[in-house]
């Protein structure tokens, strides 16, 4: 248990971080507001994310970028793509597998190097970046580990 209370400031730190960045980063990519009214039937257009560089959209670089900037050394040798599909992993785990946070945590410990040491970071990116309909619970594993 010791791992998960040493990964909760960094999944806390980690999630407020992509938060502030895709905030800034979509703030950045909006168009201009129109003064012309839709009609009231008109549905919403589905929103479309902006692709950035290197065929990453707004949030898959703020993700990659947030957690690199945490372990640069230990995460080089891995592809942009690789920790975009662990961030996913982390989401399809708690989403169709049934996993809870603390088991996604003892999963990357018990992966051993780098895993052990990123895995807060990965997680705590991974939420507000691909599944943030699990921010809630995350903060809530957080405030029960951080209570023990």
């Amino acid at each position: 248990m010791w791992y998960a209370s040493l990964m909760t400031n960094t999944i806390k730190r980690v999630a407020l971080s992509v938060l502030a960045a895709a905030a800034l980063a979509a703030c950045s990519t909006q168009a201009p507001e129109t003064t012309t009214e839709a009609p009231e039937t008109a549905q919403e257009p589905a929103v479309e994310e902006t692709v950035v560089e290197d065929g990453l959209s707004v949030t898959e670089s703020v993700y990659v970028d947030v957690v690199r900037s945490y372990y640069p050394e230990e995460l080089s040798p891995y592809s942009d793509d690789d920790l975009i599909n662990l961030g996913n992993a982390v989401c399809t785990d708690l989403s169709e597998n049934g996993v809870n946070f603390y088991d996604v945590l003892v999963t990357f410990a018990e992966n051993g190097e780098p895993w052990s040491t990123v895995g807060g970071v990965l997680t705590g990116a991974a939420v507000p970046a691909f599944c943030p309909e699990y921010n809630d619970e995350m903060e809530e594993f957080i405030s029960e580990v951080e209570n023990l």
